[in-house]
Formats: C-alpha cells, sequence, structure tokens
C-alpha cells in the first residue's frame, strides 16, 4: 500500500514538474519571468487586491440593440477589422456613482482584439451634461487593449509634463446584468477634455485614419497592390465633432485655420517650430522613449489640439503601446538638415532644430534617475489603487518599473556619443578648415576648436552636422574658423574640437586628425574660395591661348592652397622644389605632365 501511495505521489510531482516547465517556458516566451515569479504574482498580489474595492458600472441595452451588437462583434472576428460601416450608436441605460442616465454606445477600436471573448469594448456616449467622472465621450475595454497598468502610468507622465493627457481608470462592468469584471475607462476627445487639462476651447483633429484602414485590410486579406490613397501625405484633416463645429462658426474658423497650417507644414512652407508647440512635442517624444512606446508614433494614431490663441498645435498623449525595451530613440536617424515633403511626420517634426534640440533637453532631463525616483514616489498612493483594482483579475500584471529604469540607461548612453564625428583639419594663413564627417544617429552642433588659454574658437555661422544615415558612409560637410594671433603663434600641438548633441547641455571635444580629408575630389574641401585667382601666384604661370599652366623654375614657398582648374596641362620645368608649409596643398583638376 505504501508503495502504491509513494508512486502516486512520485506520478504527480513528476506531473507537475512537468507542467511547471511547459509552464516556464510558455511565460517566458511572452516575456515573462517564468513559473516562480508568476506563483508569487499570485500569491502576494490577489490578496492584495481586495485592499481596494472596485467602483461599478453598469450599461444596459434591449434585446434587438444587443442582437445588433452582436452582429458587429461576429462580422469583425470574421474579418479581422472592424469596419465603420454598420457599427452604429445604439441606445442604452447606464448606471454609475449612484445615477442613472442615458447613453448611447457601440463596438470600438480597429482590430479584432476589441471583441475577443466576452470583454469586448464599447464607445459610450452619455445624454448628461457630466457624464461618467466628467467624460461625456470614453471608452470601456479590456485593461490589456492598454497593456494593463502602462497606459495609466503614460497618462499620469504626460499630465505631469503639461501634456494634454486622458482621464484612464479601471471600473467593474456589468453589461446586462452580466459581470464582465476589470474594464479599463479611457476618456475620449470632446470639450470636456480641454477644460479637465486647463485649455480653452479649439479644435481636436487628426490624420483622417479611414483609408489607411482600408489598406490595413487589403493586407489582412492579403490583396497588395500601390495604394496611394493610404499614405500620410494623401491623408486628410479629420476633426472630433464634426457636428458641434457645424453648429459653432468660431470654432469652424478656428479648425480651418488649423487645417491650413498643418497643410503648410506638410508642404513645407511652414517649420514644424512655426506651426506645432515645439516644446510639448518634444517633451511627448522624451516621454515616449522612456516608456517604450514608439508604437504610438503611427501617424494615423496621433491626436491634436489646435490652440487658437498661440495658434500652435499641441499633441494630445494618447495610447503609448509601451512598456518595452527600447534599442533607438524616437529622434535617432532623422536629422538630414532639410524638409522634403516626401518626409513621414515625425522626419519633419525633428528636422527642426528648435524642436530637436528641445527633445534632446527633456531626454536629458527624464533620463536622469532621480526622475523616475521623483515621479514613483508621488504616484505611490494612486499607483497602488489602480494595481490592486488591475490584480483583482489580473494579479500577474505589475508595472515592470525595471522597463523605465533600463530605458533611461540607454537614452544616457545614446546621448553620451563616444565620438560625435571624424574631424580632418587643414591651416591656411588665417583660417583653419575642418572637414567633418557624420558617424552618429545624432545630429550634433560644432561649437568650434579650443584656442590658447581655453579660449573658444567658434565658426562664422552655427553649423549643425547631420546625422549618418543607417547603412551608408556619413556625408562631408566643410566649415572654416578664424584663427587668432595667440592661435597663429602658438599653435597648439594637438586641434580639440568642441560639440554637443543637439540641444544636449553637456559638452565633448574631439581630437582632430592633422591632415586633409582627401577621399573625393568633389568635396567642399576642394574647392577653391571665391578670392582665390590662380593668376595672383607668383610661381604659376598661365596661359590662356594654349590652356597651359606653367610651374616656374626654382624654390617657392607654399603656406595656403594653390586651386589648379581643369582643362589645361600643368608643366613643371627642373629645377624646380615645391616647399608646402602649414599643411598647404595643391588640388588640381587638370592633368599635370
Amino acid at each position: 500500500m505504501k508503495r502504491r501511495t509513494l508512486l502516486i505521489v512520485s506520478a504527480l510531482a513528476a506531473l507537475l514538474v512537468a507542467g511547471g516547465l511547459l509552464g516556464d517556458r510558455a511565460l517566458k516566451s511572452k516575456g515573462h519571468p517564468g513559473v516562480r515569479r508568476f506563483i508569487h504574482q499570485w500569491w502576494v498580489n490577489y490578496p492584495a487586491s481586495f485592499a481596494v474595492e472596485p467602483e461599478v458600472l453598469e450599461l444596459k441595452v434591449d434585446q434587438a440593440d444587443l442582437e445588433a451588437i452582436e452582429g458587429v462583434v461576429e462580422k469583425a472576428r470574421e474579418r479581422g477589422v472592424i469596419m465603420r460601416d454598420g457599427n452604429d450608436y445604439v441606445s442604452g441605460e447606464m448606471l454609475a456613482e449612484g445615477a442613472t442616465f442615458k447613453v448611447k454606445l457601440r463596438i470600438k477600436g480597429k482590430m479584432a482584439d476589441h471583441v475577443k471573448g466576452d470583454k469586448w469594448s464599447f464607445r459610450v456616449v452619455a445624454k448628461k451634461d457630466k457624464g461618467f467622472k466628467g467624460m461625456q465621450r470614453f471608452s470601456l475595454q479590456h485593461p490589456g487593449t492598454r497593456n494593463y497598468l502602462c497606459d495609466w502610468f503614460y497618462h499620469r507622465l504626460s499630465r505631469g509634463e503639461g501634456i494634454i493627457a486622458l482621464r484612464y481608470g479601471f471600473v467593474k462592468l456589468v453589461f446586462n446584468g452580466e459581470d464582465l469584471g476589470v474594464y479599463a475607462y479611457e476618456e475620449h476627445f470632446g470639450p470636456e477634455l480641454l477644460a479637465h487639462n486647463e485649455r480653452m476651447k479649439g479644435p481636436i483633429f487628426r490624420f483622417d485614419p479611414g483609408l489607411f484602414w482600408e489598406h490595413r485590410l487589403n493586407m489582412i486579406e492579403k490583396v497588395r497592390y500601390n495604394e496611394a490613397f493610404a499614405a500620410y501625405q494623401a491623408a486628410a484633416l479629420d476633426a472630433f465633432g464634426t457636428g458641434d463645429l457645424e453648429k459653432d462658426s468660431v470654432q469652424r474658423r478656428y479648425f480651418e485655420e488649423a487645417v491650413g497650417r498643418m497643410m503648410a507644414f506638410r508642404n513645407g512652407d511652414l517649420r514644424a517650430s512655426e506651426v506645432f508647440d515645439a516644446d510639448r512635442i518634444a517633451r511627448r517624444h522624451a516621454l515616449l522613449d522612456l516608456v517604450g512606446g514608439h508604437h504610438s508614433m503611427d501617424w494615423s494614431d496621433v491626436k491634436f489640439y489646435y490652440d487658437p490663441v498661440i495658434k500652435r498645435v499641441e499633441p494630445i498623449a494618447y495610447e503609448s503601446f509601451s512598456a518595452f525595451p527600447i534599442r533607438n530613440l524616437a529622434g535617432a536617424d532623422r536629422y538630414t538638415g532639410v524638409f522634403k515633403p516626401s518626409m513621414d511626420l515625425h522626419d519633419a517634426y525633428f528636422n527642426d532644430p528648435d524642436i530637436f534640440a528641445a527633445y534632446v533637453q527633456h531626454l536629458e532631463r527624464v533620463s536622469e534617475p532621480a526622475f523616475l525616483d521623483s515621479v514613483f514616489t508621488a504616484l505611490a498612493p494612486a499607483l497602488d489603487s489602480a494595481s490592486a483594482l488591475i490584480y483583482r483579475e489580473f494579479p500577474y500584471k505589475e508595472l515592470d518599473r525595471s522597463v523605465y529604469r533600463r530605458n533611461q540607461l540607454i537614452i544616457r548612453r545614446m546621448l553620451d556619443v563616444p565620438k560625435g564625428f571624424h574631424a580632418y583639419a587643414s591651416v591656411q594663413h588665417d583660417s583653419l578648415t575642418l572637414s567633418i564627417v557624420p558617424i552618429e544617429a545624432l545630429p550634433m552642433e560644432l561649437l568650434g576648436i579650443e584656442g590658447v588659454d581655453g579660449k573658444l574658437l567658434a565658426p562664422a555661422e552655427r553649423t549643425i552636422i547631420l546625422c549618418r544615415m543607417p547603412g551608408r558612409t556619413g556625408i562631408p560637410i566643410m566649415v572654416r574658423i578664424a584663427l587668432d594671433d595667440a592661435w597663429r603663434r602658438t599653435p597648439p600641438e594637438r586641434i580639440m574640437v568642441r560639440f554637443s548633441v543637439l540641444g544636449a547641455r553637456n559638452t565633448k571635444t574631439v581630437e582632430a586628425f592633422p591632415y586633409a580629408l582627401t577621399d573625393g575630389i568633389d568635396l567642399p574641401a576642394f574647392n577653391a574660395p571665391a578670392t582665390f585667382q590662380l593668376s595672383d601666384e607668383p610661381a604659376f604661370q598661365v596661359d590662356e591661348a594654349s590652356h597651359t599652366i606653367r610651374i616656374k623654375p626654382g624654390v617657392h614657398t607654399l603656406s595656403h592652397d594653390v586651386f589648379i582648374p581643369e582643362g589645361y596641362t600643368v608643366q613643371g620645368t627642373a629645377p624646380l622644389h615645391l616647399d608646402l608649409q602649414q599643411g598647404a596643398r595643391i588640388v588640381s583638376r587638370s592633368p599635370m605632365v
């Protein structure tokens, strides 16, 4: 009997071990630390969930309207996409915060994850002045559609940064008497959103994604062709609450202003910082780097507010798609120094030096460990309550703080470039020519060269060095810097070039190679300055009739560059000795015999 019992126990233990190994693999394949952590989360977090009682929100619709909603769900599951056609609002009743009021609702979202299982996503419009928690327009959805606590955290961060943020939290939803468990509520776009964020009334709008979603449906159905209509450049500007605009001539005029300025931006007639609130655009993207929300940068997801007083467009924090480890920055590999209408939205943002500089300044700030320390301290009570609501149904869905900490580290490393660029130096008379070859994914600002006694000798004009595009060599630029008397009297042993990442607080130096760049005859460094005339050079004799240039016999000392144009034959006659000093060169585009 004992032997039989021992065999049963051993078999059960083996099954538990095997199941644990399979479960561990399955969890780790989804990015979870594994079974041990999973069990700990259930053991600790589930009991903690009872510390907070969830607010209950009840929705009711009649049978005919329920069947209409079910029809939308079935079609969406068949197609894999929720299409707007046929997805009409139905009448309903809501019980919340001790009050009952009329609402209209429909299925919300685009992808079929919004109708998976029993937790369907709803868009609700309350027919009551203050609606639910002051929101007349809001969504109810599975917390997983916004990655559980991650969007809650993102909206709190955004609001703290002065960015328009949605009200977002968790409730228990009862739909037609059925307890559907924990739901996330998310504010939609209307005047109450602006009032809650202390903005004056103005248009809220987006690039209309309707045609883009036709393209997505084609992809799902594996129908592929060149869909010109689906591009960012083809998208119209679409206002939220268009019915209200028809009744309000003032708001309609503001929206027309916004459309005009956005069109001028897309066409390149206005710079991004002339149309957008540069600081808030910069803050938003610094936060997206911090939380690992790069997927939310798709132009079809971005929402805007137009401030009718300062005539600037602000971003609205929406759907962060976080939290994921980053390997790059939102602004990396974008700065080309020129705007092209073919650029996507974010390339156009980051090719404005004012926006890029502000972006880097905010990256420096949010990547400091003290920034997250203060955020988590300030949010601790609210985060504990929100976490407890999630843990009641999803005790394994913690806010993984290590992701944000790691992203801070990556941001700091990317800003702390080991070398900003390659620099090649040559001296002519009273100036120094730097040939700069970009090597980094971020633009650099050239501040100057270090002179005697720490004095900085700056270029005549602001010089921003473009980023090197992935898979390509950097495009060289030439910079001339005037040398002062002290530098010419006592040239330093090493030429140190001072620079910073565009907008960065900290500056760095790189040692220039003490010779000219000679990897291509068409580089700017090999072009003659406008003041150069070969006929002024005593060692050279030009015969225009025979297109011949003769270097006179004798000993000649050159301490500056000599440029020989193309279309001539260059001849030298012995005895001839050329002494090239101070890095002087003879740059010839004609054959020398």
